[in-house]
């Protein structure tokens, strides 16, 4: 067996992934922040740390009640949950686990009851007056904010889907009028386009999580790139079952390795004319194999995992490391 990389490539301009939509999203969320009277914050549960953005800590929540929900719990390890709980509740009022469109979960039952727990256990200033409450939800892109919308109205109105919802990142783009979510009392909730770390260049492990769970858009980062990076998660951590998930005869830490394996097993192949001899051949697409490598990891046919264990548990470092 060949020896694993130890360091993985700089990862390039990380920073382009934030695009113009969101420094105005926060502008505009700071705009009505006054009439907000708790935020809900949504994070992807297999990388609670990565992504947080202190940036948008200081802008947005800053003292606001504060809920933390940590969705896709179906695609994490929930023996490290007791370990997680450690480490966040302090950066939050309440934490919660949720898997919103995916699986029947009783916590999206508990979401407003919560919400009002902590507003009641805070002084609410400038809206002390007002019988409603308004809620706005926030976080990275594609981590289920609109999902989770969608679910309280069916839950507490019995009313349909209206919040659009995609596989992608990028779909909410501006802050919504206000939604009715609840009667007793009346509440809204306000949703808002995903906010991403400005500046992602200083943490390349965390942009790179991020790409690697799918929030942010693939093509801004190169798919290749992002089954690479999965491929070094797997080996650094002496994970090698996903040789045998995809026929290797043992792991590698080659992803054109990787990817041929998978385009010949799934018959990925594409003709192009060659320059020289003008004749057509045919290709493996390590694209369509790379896509379909990543599909798997997000979709837990490799198993579940805490990718930020590193982060979690930062007295038993796992010795990751990326150049920047």
């Amino acid at each position: 067996m060949s020896s694993f990389r130890t360091v993985f490539p700089r990862v390039g301009k990380a920073n382009s992934w934030f695009p113009l939509h969101m420094a105005t999203g926060i502008r505009k969320i700071q705009q009505i922040l006054k009439e907000i009277d708790c935020i809900i914050e949504v994070h992807d549960a297999r990388i609670p740390i990565s992504g947080r953005s202190s940036s948008f800590y200081q802008q947005v929540i800053n003292g606001k009640p504060h809920l933390l929900i940590l969705n896709k719990m179906d695609l994490i390890d929930m023996n490290f949950k007791n370990d997680i709980d450690k480490k966040l509740l302090g950066s939050c009022d309440r934490l919660l686990y949720t898997s919103a469109g995916k699986m029947k979960n009783e916590n999206i039952e508990k979401i407003i009851p919560m919400v009002y727990e902590i507003i009641d256990s805070k002084s609410k200033y400038n809206r002390a007056d007002k019988c409603d409450v308004n809620i706005l939800i926030a976080g990275v892109p594609n981590v289920g904010k609109s999902s989770l919308i969608n679910c309280l109205r069916s839950t507490l109105l019995g009313r349909p889907q209206v919040m659009a919802v995609a596989p992608h990142a990028g779909v909410t783009k501006t802050i919504s009028t206000k939604l009715k979510i609840g009667l007793n009392p009346v509440t809204y909730i306000y949703d808002t386009p995903g906010i991403l770390e400005p500046n992602l260049t200083t943490s390349p492990e965390c942009a790179m999580r991020l790409a690697a769970c799918g929030l942010v858009k693939d093509d801004s980062v190169g798919q290749q790139l992002i089954a690479d990076y999965i491929l070094f998660w797997f080996n650094r951590r002496k994970l090698f079952h996903y040789a045998n998930m995809i026929g290797l005869n043992q792991p590698t830490d080659n992803i054109i390795e990787v990817l041929s394996k998978i385009a010949i097993n799934q018959n990925f192949i594409f003709s192009s004319k060659d320059l020289h001899t003008r004749q057509f051949i045919t290709r493996l697409d390590t694209l369509e194999a790379a896509k379909h490598f990543i599909k798997m990891f997000r979709e837990g046919t490799f198993g579940t995992y805490l990718l930020d264990d590193d982060l979690i548990y930062r007295s038993r470092r796992t010795g990751l490391a990326i150049a920047v």
